[in-house]
């Protein structure tokens, strides 16, 4: 897909990899960490299952991670708010 277009980058959010198996997904990252001109951003819940070259790939190319206590912003957007 991304060497048929012109497009600088592609985004996938994990909801896309809940339903391929993890065998596959880890194919897909290797064909993805392959392009060096174009940019990709994937959002992960669980990389741990990955094994363990997947894993590395992902740590070598990775630019930002967040975790339950380190959020991109200040709101935490998982708390629900009361009503009045």
């Amino acid at each position: 897909m991304l060497s048929l277009t012109r497009l600088p980058f592609v985004i996938h959010d994990s909801m896309i990899y809940k339903n391929i198996e993890i065998a596959a997904t880890e194919h897909i990252i290797k064909i993805l960490a392959s392009f060096k001109q174009k940019q990709v951003f994937l959002a992960f819940d669980e990389a741990k299952k990955f094994n363990s070259a997947t894993q590395q790939t992902l740590q070598t190319n990775r630019v930002l991670q967040l975790h339950r206590d380190k959020l991109l912003y200040i709101k935490d957007w998982r708390a629900k708010e009361k009503r009045t």
